[in-house]
């Protein structure tokens, strides 16, 4: 590194000296003698070496739940980390360390320090009001032997457990402490939007990290290595929202947990955002990030295209706008230069009627098999302007031209009698996560379910039905 990091290790002022700059957190931590954080995945899904990332945002300090066995540690620079070795008042254990011991809620204790870390995050971030709220938050750590049962009635505790003496005062001595860290931008990690582009312009093979959810992958599965990284984190433009009456604009390193405040227009995309990852992951993943990588079964890019948003691409000099649905030219290929960045979403704001849906093995934290986005205008009780997206069933998210055809001009009650035209549009493959028949005929009821809503109708929610409506047979 070209320039001495600096980063809060537990409130303790670090410097970050590193022998790789592709050294995860989760290793720099190891050398640094703090074993409390464990490994038990190396890719982001188990949640045992979660830690605690505070940053300025605005005025304000933003904790996030990281995973940081795909962390580079190098993105701590000017930033405040907490582990669990912090989390205890000396001998004496933090009051949901003392409640995790009441409700026996660890066995083995390996996954208990990432348990303790994603509700000592809960705890100053949003306590859970609901079951359903505990159970989000740690959707993103697994326990393989005690069970859940404890863990989540912790959780459910956490806005009625008493503070910890100094918590208190940890934002703002927290803020304090960021505030004179004195932790100059390394080379790669730019502080505006000009100087990243200029650095886009200047080394345009280097590798882009957002939220490095899936580039920490690739350093870590993958093993890859790449001879220049530009981390994007500290570009303030990238991480600002605008609002208008036409249309809201995220810049393409808001994350999905900050996302998810913008987009109260659009509640099924907000659910389909709140199943991507896990906390850990919505805390640093970005839509931008989710976006130009280009993944046939990324999540956002088929609500994206159904709800007719746009992006802008920039380089040093010069921007465009193109219709996200022109991005995507074939598998592992974007529009987009090598020379340019994607720096802003724009979504247009409307009253047309919208549904995102996602099918994958597992419902939290899990890839999809499919994923669909639906839109379209009413006019006279007919259908206008449909737009059916999809994931999981191209080398791209696509969109179905036939059946879209078929579509218009249809009343939503005839409309299901078209959706086997899907199978003009598309050809899926077979692999891990399904078969192509099982894509293309859940396809087809995904589309049928979006127009059962577009009458009005809404599937039965078995976690809001009584025993006795079970029992009555509905």
């Amino acid at each position: 590194m070209t320039t001495p990091m600096k980063t809060l290790v537990n409130q303790v002022p670090t410097e970050l000296v590193l022998s790789d700059p592709q050294m995860t957190t989760l290793q720099w931590l190891r050398a640094q003698g703090l074993s409390g954080t464990k490994e038990g995945c190396a890719e982001g899904d188990c949640g045992a070496c979660t830690c605690v990332i505070a940053e300025h945002r605005g005025d304000a300090v933003e904790f996030k739940p990281v995973n940081t066995c795909i962390q580079f540690a190098s993105a701590l620079n000017g930033k405040a980390l907490f582990t669990v070795e912090g989390v205890a008042d000396g001998v004496r254990l933090h009051p949901l360390q003392q409640a995790l011991v009441d409700a026996h809620a660890s066995q083995c204790g390996f996954c208990t320090p990432g348990f303790v870390m994603s509700l000592w995050y809960g705890a100053h971030a949003k306590p859970p009001q609901s079951r359903q709220q505990s159970m989000d938050l740690l959707a993103g750590n697994l326990c393989r032997c005690t069970g859940y049962g404890g863990l989540l009635d912790v959780a459910d505790g956490l806005g009625v457990l008493p503070p910890a003496d100094w918590e208190a005062r940890l934002k703002a001595s927290v803020s304090d402490a960021l505030a004179t860290l004195d932790a100059p931008a390394e080379r790669f990690q730019p502080g505006d939007l000009k100087a990243a582009l200029e650095l886009r312009r200047d080394y345009p093979a280097a590798q882009i990290v957002a939220g490095n959810t899936d580039v920490g992958l690739w350093v870590t599965k993958r093993h890859q290595h790449f001879e220049q990284m530009i981390q994007l984190d500290r570009v303030a433009e990238l991480q600002r929202v605008t609002v208008t009456d036409q249309a809201i604009e995220l810049g393409a390193m808001v994350t999905y947990a900050n996302a998810l405040e913008h987009l109260g227009d659009w509640p099924s995309l907000q659910e389909m955002i709140r199943r991507i990852g896990s906390t850990q992951v919505r805390a640093v993943g970005t839509l931008g990030g989710n976006i130009a990588n280009g993944s046939p079964i990324g999540d956002s890019p088929p609500a994206l295209m159904a709800l007719g948003a746009d992006i802008r691409l920039e380089r040093a000099g010069g921007d465009r706008w193109l219709a996200l649905d022109d991005f995507f030219i074939e598998y592992g290929r974007q529009d987009l230069a090598a020379d340019e960045l994607l720096t802003r979403i724009r979504i247009p704001r409307g009253d047309r009627f919208f549904r995102s849906y996602k099918l994958s093995k597992r419902f939290d934290q899990d890839i999809s098999a499919v994923s669909l986005g639906f839109s379209c205008a009413l006019v006279d009780e007919r259908i206008v302007d449909p737009i059916v997206a999809w994931g999981g069933m191209a080398g791209t998210p696509v969109r179905s031209p036939a059946l879209e055809a078929a579509l218009t001009g249809l009343k939503p009650a005839q409309a299901a009698s078209v959706v086997g035209c899907l199978a003009d549009d598309v050809t899926p493959l077979s692999d891990m996560r399904a078969s192509a028949a099982y894509r293309l005929h859940a396809g087809q009821g995904l589309v049928q379910r979006a127009l059962l809503a577009l009458q009005g109708l809404q599937p039965l929610n078995l976690a809001e039905l009584s025993v006795a409506d079970l029992e009555g047979g509905i």
